[in-house]
């Protein structure tokens, strides 16, 4: 299956390529081993995401606000539908887990054939606290939509009447989706997690992720945001459960992980690439984060590079309860 990574937004929002424009509706596999720690770092789409565990066994993470994050886990085989603008991550728990993912964007409802539909169904469906619901093969009623998520992910892109045939499973899904919908006990629910308040930090991660290559200072992030650094520190914390200096550290090992992982660069050319004055520096800290040596991650994609791009917003996002080396001076 075809693999497609996200750009981010003037807003920071992530938008995953779509293999044909005039088709809107996208579709990715995860192999979650490519991923640093076997984890797709926390992020949020526009997009509605339908899953497919397709191997393994897998844990999807909400995060209802940084201090209580809630995992579900899923075996291979099931599926998980997923809300707009909802915050979460993925992470493997059996090595190799690979997931199917699927979705589209609300507007693709907003059409003259579903208008009712759309105001009656999507529209509160967005506005709700619903974050998702799993879908279980030992749940006899999850069964039928489960069937339908691998008939979709058993479409060849490209081929004779794939348009159709794929509107035609999507318009069964969603019809099988409503009725899940409805009975509330089943779904995942947002607590207190503020969606406004997270759109406050969005300005200041698109400022890590365009300038984490140079000197950053906290004083920088914040006026990235329009706020006093004390309120920039109190943002991340709340929404992320960690400084923005954390935040920024995480984001440069990150992608000197995929460096490793996808090119033969030495670590004294990847670390000073990723804003590290120091190559033995950022060895340690490196391996403190994930538990390898850069020397090792290179050695284990060696002859067989994933070849995974890298895209900056998409490796931005961090699980809220990840630890990153802290720092108490102004600037990393």
């Amino acid at each position: 299956m075809p693999q497609n990574f996200s750009n981010p937004d003037a807003n920071g929002l992530e938008h995953p390529i779509y293999l044909d424009p005039s088709i809107p509706i996208f579709r990715l596999e995860h192999h979650l081993g490519d991923y640093p720690s076997g984890m797709v770092p926390t992020h949020w789409y526009p997009e509605f995401l339908f899953g497919l565990v397709l191997q393994g066994r897998v844990a999807y993470v909400y995060h209802q606000d940084a201090a209580h994050p809630v995992e579900y886990e899923l075996e291979e085989g099931e599926g998980v539908f997923i809300n707009s603008r909802v915050v979460h991550g993925c992470r493997q728990l059996t090595p190799g887990a690979r997931v199917f993912v699927f979705g589209m964007l609300p507007s693709v409802m907003a059409t003259p054939l579903l208008g009712a539909l759309y105001q009656k169904k999507i529209l509160p469906l967005i506005d709700s606290k619903v974050m998702g619901v799993q879908f279980s093969s030992q749940r006899e009623e999850d069964r039928p939509l489960l069937e339908l998520f691998q008939r979709y992910y058993g479409l060849t892109p490209g081929s004779k009447d794939y348009e159709l045939r794929g509107a035609a499973l999507l318009c069964e899904i969603w019809a099988t989706l409503f009725h899940t919908l409805e009975d509330t006990s089943r779904l995942w629910m947002h607590q207190d997690f503020d969606p406004a308040s997270a759109e406050l930090v969005r300005p200041m991660i698109q400022y890590i992720v365009a300038n984490f290559t140079e000197p950053i200072t906290v004083n920088q992030i914040a006026q990235a945001g329009g706020m006093s650094r004390r309120e920039c520190y109190r943002r991340f914390r709340t929404i992320l459960g960690q400084t923005p200096l954390e935040f920024l550290i995480r984001h440069r090992l990150t992608v000197a992980f995929y460096q490793f992982s996808t090119t033969s660069r030495p670590v004294s050319q990847v670390s000073e690439d990723c804003g590290f004055p120091s190559a033995s520096y950022f060895t340690k800290q490196f391996k403190k984060l994930f538990g390898v040596s850069p020397g090792q991650v290179s050695k284990r994609h060696e002859g067989n590079r994933c070849g995974i791009p890298y895209d900056p917003w998409y490796l931005a996002q961090v699980y809220a309860s990840s630890n990153a080396d802290s720092h108490t001076d102004d600037g990393a």
